[in-house]
């Protein structure tokens, strides 16, 4: 199974980049600033907690967390269903997603972290990881009229697109009702920040002091049995890609990995590296960050009536 570190990693590598409702690129000349030196600065090092959740990337502060996108996504299938009775139809009642993560990212963000996780789940996700959502009715299962109503006219302009059961449509049908009553902005999550926190990723990965520690780590785990390079190679091996639950080879693979890591400070130092590149672009975009902030707390917080039944 391919786990949220090693797809991200990988996508990061081939040149594209994964984000949650939309894309954006920094902006040029805007402060984006050019790639990180061949002979970068010392940066000021953390050693990280043993609970390394408690450590937030700068660039956090900013980004909502999957168990907030999911009540917001959650609020907006509860509005669609209201929206959806006006027709007369009875649209499936959205099945509200748990288990997603509300904490720091930096926990599985290099991969994993925690030593008593890697020996029970290797590199996959626990059990209280983030679950997709459970299968919904596509589209093609609708009627003509329930589609209509979901997502409206595709020629639709204006304030309404097509009719149905006698009643107006909203421009972009129910869902783009329920959207616009519940986001302040297009997508859950500022596109901004979401290309800050990748584009810190993508910049470390050849970071020179992240490099020297990853030698280090690498240079751990051969003491060990492993030829590894880096972490994301250990992560993605495709050995592991296709078991349901961890072997005794990938468990044994993922505690030598957390152990050297503890050892080289390799978390910390990529930490460090990040969060340095992240202060940098909080600091030359803050008004811009700080309004799509502004917009997720607004959104958030009508989500949460709704789901008070308010």
């Amino acid at each position: 199974m391919a786990a949220d570190y090693a797809r991200k990693a990988l996508m990061i590598l081939m040149g594209a980049t994964a984000i949650v409702g939309c894309s954006a690129q920094l902006p040029t000349g805007q402060g984006a600033g050019p790639g990180i030196p061949s002979s970068p600065a010392p940066v000021p090092v953390v050693t990280p907690p043993s609970d390394v959740s408690q450590l937030y990337l700068p660039i956090e502060n900013y980004l909502l967390t999957p168990a907030q996108i999911s009540e917001i996504d959650y609020a907006v299938g509860i509005r669609t269903r209201e929206c959806m009775k006006r027709y007369e139809f009875d649209f499936p009642a959205p099945a509200q997603l748990t288990h997603q993560r509300s904490g720091s990212q930096v926990e599985r963000r290099y991969g994993p972290s925690s030593l008593p996780d890697a020996e029970k789940y290797g590199y996959h996700s626990s059990p209280d990881g983030d679950r997709k959502l459970p299968n919904q009715v596509p589209p093609a299962e609708l009627s003509a009229g329930e589609r209509s109503a979901l997502i409206g006219s595709p020629a639709a302009t204006g304030s309404a697109g097509t009719a149905a059961n006698g009643l107006p449509i909203p421009v972009g049908g129910c869902r783009g009702e329920a959207m616009r009553r519940i986001l302040v902005a297009d997508g859950y999550v500022s596109p901004l920040a979401q290309s800050i926190s990748d584009a810190s990723f993508s910049r470390s990965i050849s970071d020179a002091r992240v490099a020297a520690s990853q030698s280090a780590w690498s240079a751990c785990m051969k003491s060990r049995g492993y030829t590894y390079k880096t972490p994301i190679e250990a992560f993605s091996d495709h050995r592991w890609e296709n078991n349901s639950v961890a072997s005794g080879p990938e468990i044994a693979t993922a505690v030598s990995d957390v152990t050297c890591k503890r050892q080289t400070n390799l978390i910390g130092v990529w930490y460090s590296v990040e969060s340095e590149f992240q202060r940098e672009q909080i600091k030359v975009h803050a008004d811009q960050l700080n309004a799509d902030r502004s917009h997720e707390q607004l959104a958030i917080a009508r989500a949460e009536a709704v789901l008070a039944g308010r």
